[in-house]
């Protein structure tokens, strides 16, 4: 728990900083660092174990939903009362195929370099945790006063390798159902 809240403050030094290497060799996902004034750790949820089977599962799982939604979205006509419907639904999923899919390259990029590892990923569980963080806007793209947006950072971590950022969301806007 302390090597994840030590990651957790290491990679919110390199968002406060706009460290951009940083912050590329330590995520595997979109991270919205320019406007970023400040950012605190709140909390760290307890460690949970996924295995790489099971995140590979939901690639494929997700992936085929969104392909699935996507089909439906681009046969609905634009009259049609469904057509805003089916296109959160697409939305949705493809947030969920993204998501997982960062969390298989996290899992890859933790285990690099970790001796006795297949090159495809480690086999052994890994961890995952949640953690909340409170970070603050400004700037123009923001507008003249500070935001402050309550938001979790996902990370994983094969056994031995570092901690891997894998998702960056709202609190109050998760990915879905991701058991992770």
């Amino acid at each position: 728990m302390r090597a994840a809240k030590r990651a957790v403050s290491e990679f919110l030094r390199h968002l406060r900083d706009h460290d951009e290497p940083a912050l590329r060799a330590r995520a595997t996902c979109l991270i919205p660092s320019e406007a970023v004034r400040d950012a605190r750790l709140r909390y760290v949820d307890p460690p949970r174990t996924i295995a790489i089977a099971t995140i590979d599962s939901l690639v494929t799982h997700y992936a085929a939903g969104h392909l699935n939604a996507d089909s439906l979205y681009t046969r609905t006509p634009d009259t049609d009362p469904e057509v805003e419907s089916r296109f959160q639904s697409v939305r949705e999923w493809g947030r969920r195929a993204n998501t997982v899919r960062a969390a298989r390259r996290a899992a890859a990029r933790s285990a690099e370099g970790v001796a006795g590892t297949p090159s495809d990923g480690p086999v052994k569980p890994c961890l995952s945790v949640r953690a909340h963080v409170m970070v603050q806007y400004a700037g123009p793209a923001v507008g003249p006063d500070r935001i402050e947006r309550d938001m979790v950072l996902r990370l994983l971590r094969a056994p031995g390798g570092p901690w891997i950022v894998y998702a960056f969301d709202l609190a109050s806007d998760p990915p879905g159902p991701i058991p992770f």
